[in-house]
């Protein structure tokens, strides 16, 4: 991957980390609309514990598509909304953590990603 920045609207330059977090969030989109039971047995621990591919799916294709919004429009407002969707992703993940022992593996797994990904996004411009 090459430290070209992209050219946002405004005109100023989002440096690679932003481009490189909305490629990462469309790979494990795609990743989760491809192969759910592979990708639910791993973060889960086992066969199990593995969260519903049907689940996963929605998942990925809402990262997916996040980080093509990301990817088109590389500006403060998309990585605001994005931060939040993450922020909201991941609280919820904390409440299936705490309320299903079953998938809590993949709940914290999951909830520490969307913190990761909010944490680079909010509150700052894409960088």
């Amino acid at each position: 991957m090459s430290a070209v920045a992209h050219t946002q609207p405004s005109g100023r330059r989002a440096p690679v980390r932003w481009s490189v977090l909305a490629t990462v969030q469309c790979l494990l989109g795609a990743a989760l609309l491809e192969r759910p039971d592979r990708i639910g047995r791993a973060v889960g621990g086992g066969v199990e514990s593995a969260p519903p591919s049907g689940v996963l799916r929605v998942l990925g294709g809402r990262l997916l598509l996040q980080g093509l919004a990301a990817l088109a429009r590389p500006d403060a407002r998309v990585a605001r909304l994005s931060a939040g969707v993450d922020a909201t992703h991941a609280a919820s993940m904390l409440f299936v953590a705490a309320g299903v022992a079953r998938y809590r593996r993949a709940a914290l797994i999951s909830a520490a990603l969307a913190v990761g990904s909010a944490a680079v996004l909010y509150p700052r411009e894409p960088r």
